[in-house]
């Protein structure tokens, strides 16, 4: 860091500015870095992940729906109720949840969908014992 900042001094006739300060240092760390490699910078983690996020996303939009789901017990009511033509307003009123509750139901398991198995618990002849 000395030697930076007297050859600066030397070659300018004066002391560099923080800002220059800064853009050397920057430099060296850059030589340094690729001088070595375990030095260089990795890339940016939280751009990779939305890149990724975005193409999981897209692959998901793709794929077809997987036939006869088993969804849990509040899941097959909302899908019931909307394969009876209920509105979610009425739904969620007749359930006693929150419209986003229904909503959230219904971005899960994508309802209304005419292939939902009954959950297992309820199915009859089935016992919960195990």
């Amino acid at each position: 860091m000395v030697n930076i900042v007297d050859t600066f001094t030397r070659m300018y006739g004066r002391s560099p500015t923080e800002a220059e300060l800064g853009a050397m240092i920057k430099m060296k760390a850059d030589i340094e870095a690729y001088e070595n490699r375990k030095l260089r910078p990795t890339v940016d983690l939280m751009t990779k992940s939305r890149e990724s996020q975005k193409r999981a996303q897209e692959a998901a939009k793709k794929r077809q729906l997987k036939k006869g789901i088993s969804i849990n017990l509040r899941g097959w009511t909302v899908n019931c109720l909307l394969l009876a033509d209920m509105s979610k307003q009425d739904i969620s009123n007749a359930l006693c949840i929150t419209d986003k509750d229904v909503e959230t139901l219904i971005r899960r398991y994508k309802l209304p969908r005419a292939d939902t198995l009954k959950p297992r618990k309820y199915v009859k002849g089935k016992s919960n014992a195990n």
